[in-house]
């Protein structure tokens, strides 16, 4: 029984060793500015879009010439892990009133519009992309009017390199327990900002195990600890206290 529980609190010190790591990659996306590139420009490829229809463009590619951007990847990684495109989209000289739309290919059309325009109009409007994260980067702009479009990129959101946490262990003063008897010895609690993982109870004696140990408190972790052998043995409790870098 000694042996399982030693075992146990072996396995305990590892894991106090193991830095965790945190990052939602639906939520948690992290957005990167780049220098402001032109991916799209009806007036170098494609032509006007005509009246009450949508076009499909690429949101990343090896360059952007064949829909009349740049003949560069404008900084874009080329890979699915972008959730999302920051960019201007300007409508040139549309031929009536109007709006225009932006929405990734594989969903619906949104109801609402992100630019709208007169007649003649040069206007542009800052848009939040999403991009669809299934393999490809297509996205459609539907307009009212038949117009002349450019989309200029400046960022982009992608998903979250998982961040390991920043982690300290606080070993207490050792204290002595005597043959044959149990006591409690206690943990020295976190620092504010900081969060109470784990615990681990130590003893200078083969003899001695943990009967309990407690971190529902984080303001006063312990450990109950039994001296079954014939001598004393000195006890010492081990907090692991973490933290979100930056938080």
């Amino acid at each position: 029984m000694k042996r399982i529980i030693f075992a146990m609190l072996l396995m305990l010190s590892a894991s106090m060793n193991t830095f965790a790591a945190i990052g939602d990659l639906a939520a948690d996306l992290v957005f990167t500015p780049i220098t402001p590139c032109r991916i799209v420009d009806t007036r170098g490829a494609g032509g006007v879009i005509p009246a009450a229809s949508s076009r499909v463009f690429k949101g990343w590619n090896v360059n952007y010439t064949a829909q009349g951007g740049s003949n560069s990847n404008c900084g874009l990684p080329q890979t699915t892990n972008i959730a999302a495109l920051a960019v201007n989209l300007l409508v040139i000289v549309p031929a009536a009133e109007g709006w225009i739309a932006a929405w990734p290919v594989g969903t619906s059309m949104p109801l609402v519009s992100n630019l709208n325009y007169k007649a003649s109009d040069v206007l542009a409007n800052s848009a939040i992309l999403k991009i669809n994260q299934t393999g490809t980067a297509d996205f459609n702009v539907y307009t009212v009017a038949a117009t002349h479009l450019a989309v200029d990129v400046t960022g982009y959101y992608s998903k979250p390199v998982a961040t390991a946490l920043t982690c300290t262990t606080l070993t207490s003063p050792s204290v002595s327990l005597a043959a044959n008897s149990t006591g409690f010895v206690d943990g020295a609690a976190c620092a504010a900002g900081t969060t109470l993982t784990g615990i681990l109870c130590r003893s200078s004696n083969w003899g001695t195990y943990a009967v309990n140990s407690d971190m529902s408190n984080p303001a006063d972790p312990f450990c109950a600890m039994q001296n079954t052998s014939a001598s004393s043995t000195l006890i010492t409790v081990q907090t692991r206290c973490c933290q979100i870098p930056g938080r």
